[in-house]
């Protein structure tokens, strides 16, 4: 973005945080992320979403699902990636005032098969399925601290209650961009 003129940035600014508002966008953030600002980013998107005038259950559950996200693309994400992409978090609102978490980190060729095979794995279970799986999980698979049991996209779908959307998008042999989107409904059933 060239700026020859200090009001120029402030008018830039000024339209993306107008567009910002028309899209229901709370938050979009791309950038390194680093342990030591991990803290400082999901303080950041709890106070945006509490911020929001919906049901407390719905902002919990955005919450939720944010942070889980960015821990994902913490223990998950590649850091030292040889193409500099950035991670990528954006939380929002749809057209139907449903709040909407989507996050895009670089994995390795390898993690996009695994990926692709979990994800279409759980989005094929039902609510009753992956509360099952959720239960089996806790009680039968050991808890790391680089995997957490594999319970972060069980609980996120399950939270959710909505199927997960996927891409990857290649960036070269040996990488790709990795993005997903959940969008939260709004529905009243206790999991």
């Amino acid at each position: 973005m060239e700026v020859n003129h200090p009001y120029n940035l402030v008018e830039k600014i000024w339209n993306l945080e107008s567009l910002m508002r028309q899209s229901q966008l709370i938050l979009v953030r791309s950038c390194s992320l680093k342990k030591n600002n991990g803290q400082t980013i999901i303080k950041f998107v709890t106070d945006k979403i509490e911020k929001q005038n919906c049901d407390l259950k719905n902002k919990k559950k955005a919450i939720n699902i944010a942070i889980e996200s960015i821990q994902n693309i913490f223990s998950h994400g590649l850091h030292n990636c040889p193409i500099p992409v950035d991670p990528l978090l954006i939380v929002g609102r749809n057209e139907e005032n449903k709040f909407f978490v989507l996050t895009g980190n670089t994995v390795t060729l390898q993690h996009q098969q695994f990926l692709q095979s979990r994800l279409d794995y759980l989005n094929s279970l039902n609510q009753d399925e992956l509360r099952i799986l959720y239960r089996h999980t806790i009680v039968h698979l050991p808890f790391t601290d680089k995997n957490g049991a594999g319970l972060g996209l069980i609980d996120m779908i399950r939270k959710a209650q909505n199927r997960i959307d996927y891409h990857f998008t290649p960036l070269s042999d040996s990488f790709s961009f990795f993005s997903y989107k959940l969008s939260i409904n709004d529905n009243q059933v206790t999991l």
